[in-house]
């Protein structure tokens, strides 16, 4: 069996900025570690807050992220750590682990590179986050020169340029990506990710054959009434209240579909990755209700919401949060997929093992089509 991982990640040196591109790196300040992963966990829930409605400690947002913080490494031994386990960011290891683990193709996304981008954006530099990106897509994308075919790189895109990502896009497929990464939410939050505007970016990635990657991460604003905050001092339950709700994600299919994007651009395709899968069945039923009628609002579109999702559509799983087992008879096959998230303890030590065991009473096509079968149909692999 062809196993296709479409979630993984590099973990960069931390000074991959600072050794390749010192001048940028000269415009940021010092990099937290500490403070990057709390804001990169929690920035869509403060930026959804007024200010005055902010606990003093905002660590008190996410329940047990103080504690998780305060077991991390220093910045020494993480650095000492990388520079032995070649697995993170040498092509060479990571293809030798592929082999081990009977993977053909790995889409490798980035990780330490969203610190200083978040930072310029902090600043309120957004032409300076634009040249961070840039940057990590030329590190990656040396990195792996030579190896794309089972090696890909994860295009790092930012929509507040289109022409800026136009050129990225192609740029970074001349250098072997497949994929980029956006966030699940309005540019800005001002423009709708199916503004006419961004229409030029859809062709594109369908004329060069690029996946769109939704992936956990900063998606905007929480969709959530600040209200709730205030619920007698239990900060914490809003970041609960708003995994309730779901993935920014579903917000953006749905506009996808229901504006058009999916018709006119049957080639694009999506990849929602570390979101989740349970919430799968209840929005495909939800989407074509309203498609049927509920919703009040005519739909005229040639296929329901449930087949453009099925058509151009791959959600992953994560071994250590995602039961597929339940699902593998309520949507449809092609839908789910692969992935390890390697290196992030959170896609677990051994993810092939663990969905083997989900899967044991699957049909072989079943399988088949979860470990690789669908995305290789899917982007020709």
């Amino acid at each position: 069996m062809r196993i296709i991982d479409i979630d993984s990640h590099f973990y960069e040196p931390l000074d991959w900025l600072d050794a390749n591109f010192p001048k940028l790196a000269s415009q940021l300040p010092p990099p937290s570690i500490t403070e990057f992963i709390f804001q990169f966990v929690a920035n869509d829930l403060i930026r959804g807050i007024p200010p005055e409605r902010l606990p003093a400690d905002q660590m008190e947002l996410v329940p047990g992220m103080k504690g998780f913080l305060d077991k991390l490494p220093s910045a020494e031994l993480l650095t000492e750590m990388y520079a032995k386990e070649l697995t993170f960011s040498d092509p060479e290891a990571r293809q030798r682990l592929l082999d081990e683990q009977n993977i053909a193709i790995q889409v490798i996304n980035s990780n330490w590179a969203h610190m200083p981008y978040m930072q310029a954006l902090e600043l309120d530099q957004p032409a300076l986050a634009l040249e961070v990106a840039h940057a990590y897509n030329s590190w990656a994308g040396e990195r792996l020169h030579g190896y794309t075919e089972r090696l890909i790189p994860s295009t790092f895109l930012d929509l507040l340029d289109v022409d800026w990502a136009l050129a990225e896009l192609t740029r970074m497929r001349a250098a072997g990506s497949r994929a980029f990464t956006i966030r699940p939410g309005p540019v800005n939050d001002e423009r709708s990710l199916t503004h006419p505007d961004l229409e030029g970016v859809w062709s594109a990635a369908e004329d060069l054959g690029m996946a769109c990657i939704f992936h956990t991460g900063p998606a905007g604003p929480a969709q959530l009434d600040a209200g709730w905050l205030a619920n007698g001092g239990r900060p914490g339950t809003f970041s609960l209240l708003h995994r309730v709700q779901g993935p920014t994600a579903k917000l953006a299919l749905a506009a996808l579909i229901f504006d058009g994007v999916f018709e006119r651009h049957p080639k694009l395709h999506v990849w929602v990755e570390e979101l989740g899968v349970s919430w799968l069945p209840e929005f495909l039923e939800k989407i074509d209700a309203l498609a049927k009628g509920r919703g009040r609002v005519p739909y005229e579109l040639p296929l329901l919401p449930s087949e453009y999702i099925t058509r151009q559509v791959r959600v992953a799983a994560l071994s250590t949060t995602d039961d597929i087992a339940p699902l593998l008879d309520r949507i449809p096959t092609q839908i789910l997929t692969y992935s390890s998230d390697y290196p992030h303890p959170e896609g677990g030590k051994q993810p092939f093992a663990t969905f083997e065991a989900q899967l044991q009473g699957a049909s072989p096509e079943q399988r088949e089509q979860f470990f690789g079968g669908s995305i290789s149909e899917l982007m020709d692999w």
